[in-house]
Formats: structure tokens, sequence, C-alpha cells
């Protein structure tokens, strides 16, 4: 099946394949049972809400507009999503954390830039 051709559910699946994440895992980062994202997967339910498009598409580190089939996931698109998980995971650190997180970033960065 081309990518043209797959549906919302269709993308759902793979994504949470390739990204080795299971059904249930993923279902509970939506806010929905393992049922009813089963649902989506196999194309039953298509009227996916918004915020659960939007759930799903954070949680498979993908854009919502990628799910939809409304374009491709390009380099440009994975940045953004990255760039986008790693915010909303330093929102829930502390001060004192996101300090931590950023002497770690530097460390790895001047690494690099010493090979």
């Amino acid at each position: 099946m081309s990518e043209k051709e797959m549906t919302v559910g269709d993308r759902i699946r793979d994504t949470r394949k390739r990204e080795g994440i299971s059904q249930t895992d993923l279902a509970q980062e939506m806010g929905v049972i393992k049922q009813t994202l089963y649902k989506y997967e196999m194309g039953i339910v298509t009227n996916i809400p918004s915020e659960k498009i939007e759930a799903a598409a954070m949680a498979l580190g993908v854009t919502p507009g990628y799910l939809m089939g409304w374009e491709d996931m390009d380099d440009e698109s994975v940045s953004y999503v990255r760039h986008r998980a790693i915010n909303d995971m330093l929102d829930k650190l502390s001060p004192a954390e996101v300090q931590l997180v950023e002497g770690l970033i530097r460390q790895v960065v001047n690494y690099k830039n010493k090979q």
C-alpha cells in the first residue's frame, strides 16, 4: 500500500510498530482504552477526535499532519517534533533539573566538537 492510500489508522499502526510501542502504551498516552486504539488502527472508527490525533502524534514522534496524510515526514518535520517533545519534557522539570540537563547537553556538544 502506498503512502497516499494509507488511512489515519494505517499510519498510526505502522508508526507505532516502527517505533516499537505497544498498543497498550500508545492507548495510555492517548487517553483511550486499548480497544479504542484497535478500532482506530483497523479503520472501524474513522472520526478520530483531533485531541487524540495530537496525543498519538506526540507519543509517536510525528506531526498530526503526517498521521492525517496531509504531509510527509521530512527532516524538518522530524526536527520540529523532537524539539517540541524535548520542550514538553523540560516543562515538567524543576529549574535545578533543567540546569542539569543543559549542563549535560553542553558536555555532549563539547565532546562532539572535539572529535
